[in-house]
């Protein structure tokens, strides 16, 4: 019988923890794919974007260093565009070099970083080339189609190590849905099965202890019906009731027994009660935790998102300046045409920053696309945080509505063992005055076949108790 008791609360408490394992497993995937995303993902993202950047202004740089030389201004103010180049060069390396000392990245992006810094040392060479023959204005326009090759190289590599980023960020967000989704449903199927499993043990365990106690009701019932036809004849034969007085008492003695050991299970279930309490309530507190950690994560996601507009901002920028770089191509070539022919090596190298300034207009659109997909996919994120923590709070009701149905199962116990206390009382009452009328009486030998038989049903319902106390063996 105590193994039936205890069944139903220990699988309800069996199946709360598990639906607190797979939260904090699931939570620890999720966290993880969110770090994966901002620490790694959109910090090498937005270092290739600001690299890209300083490579384009870099070449315009480039291409003001040509025209100056084309136009033959002062030796010194070429120095100065020179160092310039040179500074900024210095500087792409500098952060080439520590980017690929980073422990945190992949075999693949170190491979990615390295053909940068080889293509990257092409493009300065290139451009070595192009200063060491300035002095010769033929040579070194023969020599800008290699630094122009030079250049898109570099830049091609560069889109193709922030196309990778992308995909390992697409990947790492579709392992984050992934393990929502499988908490979602997990949550639902155990929390749905558990009500199931329970509610039929409950069932089981009730109607195996109420059928037993209601044909011992009836029995009780028959047994005392027939005692009372046996008192009708103990009164023309008390000569008889003195013997069968006493067996009686003894009877009730041992009933008497029976009804303090129930007692005594009924006070140790409504303990059990009180600990399985104790226990719903401290699972109850782990939900709680889960879903603070939950508001925590949502924080993160939305701080993604504010760093995805500031990059938007920049991509802003870098797209105005094309747009004013190609504005300023177009007055170059008008100028170039009122000058004639004197003008035409200057229409050449306006239409060729003019060209630069539309492809990285095009790219600075490109970049900024992509970052608008990443920040529909930091929303999509958020909204999916927020119904994880919707269903915890759920989640957590349900706990405390559990929690006040152990208290009500633990106060009715208590109620339970107050009112076998009392049958005890009047057992001993019953068996008092048995005793009397034992001592009253002389005999009654002439109705022992009745009470044997009486004694026999009494046999039968100890049986029974002990088989509903201790269970079937």
């Amino acid at each position: 019988m105590l193994g039936k008791i205890f069944l139903s609360p220990a699988l309800f408490l069996c199946f709360f923890i598990i639906i607190g394992a797979l939260s904090l497993f699931g939570i620890s995937k999720i966290s993880e794919s969110t770090n994966n995303i901002y620490l790694l993902r959109f910090q090498n993202y937005q270092f290739c974007s600001e690299v890209i950047s300083e490579l384009y202004s870099n070449q315009n740089n480039i291409n003001t260093f040509v025209n100056w030389v084309n136009i033959e201004l002062p030796d010194d103010k070429i120095a100065n565009q020179h160092q310039l180049i040179q500074d900024v060069f210095n500087k792409n390396k500098e952060k080439l070099a520590t980017k690929l000392n980073d422990k945190k990245l992949a075999k693949e992006e170190e491979v990615f970083l390295e053909n940068i810094i080889k293509s990257l040392d092409g493009y300065i060479g290139a451009y070595t080339e192009v200063y060491d023959n300035h002095d010769s204005t033929f040579m070194m326009n023969a020599l800008l189609g290699n630094l122009e090759d030079s250049f898109n190289k570099i830049n091609s590599e560069l889109k193709e190590l922030l196309a990778f980023e992308t995909n390992l960020s697409a990947q790492d967000y579709k392992k984050m849905i992934t393990s929502n989704n499988i908490i979602k449903y997990l949550f639902i199927t155990v929390f749905l099965v558990s009500i199931i499993i329970v509610s039929f043990i409950t069932y089981i365990i009730s109607m195996s202890i109420t059928k037993p106690v209601e044909q011992i009701s009836q029995i009780l019932t028959e047994t005392a019906n027939s005692v009372s036809e046996s008192t009708d004849q103990i009164k023309t034969q008390s000569q008889n009731t003195s013997i069968e007085s006493a067996k009686q008492a003894a009877a009730i003695q041992e009933t008497s027994s029976m009804i303090h050991e129930i007692s005594s299970m009924t006070q140790k279930n409504a303990s059990n009660s009180h600990q399985v309490q104790s226990l719903t309530d401290e699972v109850n507190k782990e939900v709680q935790t889960i879903t603070h950690e939950m508001l925590k994560m949502s924080e993160a996601i939305n701080k993604i998102k504010d760093s995805s507009d500031q990059t938007s901002k920049i991509i802003k920028t870098i797209d105005e300046i094309a747009f004013q770089t190609n504005i300023l191509s177009l007055n170059a070539a008008v100028e170039a045409a009122r000058a004639g022919e004197a003008g035409a090596g200057f229409a050449v190298v306006a239409s060729e920053v003019r060209n630069l300034s539309q492809k990285s207009a095009e790219a600075a659109r490109n970049t900024g696309d992509i970052i608008k997909i990443a920040m529909e996919h930091s929303q999509d994120g958020v909204i999916a945080v927020n119904s994880v923590n919707e269903r915890l709070q759920k989640i957590t009701k349900g706990t405390q509505t559990v929690l006040d149905l152990i208290t009500e199962v633990s106060a009715a116990n208590s109620e339970q063992a107050s009112g076998i206390s009392q049958i005890n009382t009047s057992i001993n009452e019953m068996s008092e005055s048995v005793q009397l009328t034992s001592n009253a009486t002389d005999s009654t030998t002439s109705l022992t076949i009745t009470l044997q038989e009486n004694l026999v049903q009494l046999n039968e319902i100890i049986a029974n108790l002990n088989t509903l106390i201790e269970g079937e063996k």
